[in-house]
């Protein structure tokens, strides 16, 4: 009878942990999958178009007053296909402005079944008269978007992923302080007139008899 009793309980422990198991799944929202870029690289990268001395990702070298376009190009992971992301610059420092054209990524170059994607891009930065000298990185952050793993079908929701990282360095203006003197026409023009006035005063002044 005990032996009973014991099967009898077994089995409803058994049946209790199948249905718990169940509930708990139906009650897993089915979401899209988040994925940071901690444990993968970054779904998509912008790099350099060119490495020739001029301005690049890597390195570019900007002095108060001054403005750049860095050209660079995007590059999708293997794998993954990218179906919408807006693209912004963060970290820019107090008194530089970047930007980046276009700010959103796929981009067309044509309408129709033949449309292809446009990889180039420009990031343009402006250093104001007052910003600060120094070296900083400036990042350009996906938000908002949705990308698809290839072999699975897996739609993976882009929030906030570094795509690329440009290094800029800020050097002091070489300006010189002038002084305005006025024009050298006219500072000759009143010292002429200021002499015939002397001149003038002297002749029609009185003169003494003996």
């Amino acid at each position: 009878m005990d032996n009973v009793a014991t099967s009898t309980w077994a089995v409803l422990l058994l049946i209790i942990t199948v249905a718990s198991t169940a509930l708990l799944f139906s009650l897993s929202p089915l979401s899209v999958a988040f994925v940071s870029g901690d444990d993968r690289e970054p779904l998509l990268q912008f790099v350099s178009k060119q490495n020739d001395g001029s301005q690049s990702l890597e390195n570019t070298t900007l002095m108060q007053g001054e403005f750049a376009i860095v050209p660079i190009v995007a590059m999708p992971t293997f794998g993954y296909e990218i179906q919408a992301v807006n693209l912004e610059v963060r970290d820019v420092p107090p008194n530089v402005y970047a930007w980046i054209d276009w700010n959103s990524y796929p981009i067309f170059a044509n309408e129709g079944s033949d449309r292809s994607y446009v990889k180039d891009y420009q990031l343009k930065v402006y250093v104001d008269s007052n910003a600060e000298p120094g070296e900083y990185s400036l990042t350009i952050v996906g938000t908002n978007g949705v990308a698809k793993n290839i072999a699975t079908s897996e739609d993976i929701q882009i929030m906030n992923e570094t795509f690329g990282t440009l290094h800029v360095t800020i050097s002091p203006s070489s300006s010189e302080i002038n002084f305005d003197v006025g024009e050298p026409e006219y500072q000759t023009d009143l010292f002429r007139r200021k002499n015939f006035q002397l001149l003038f005063h002297h002749l029609m002044a009185p003169t003494a008899t003996a």
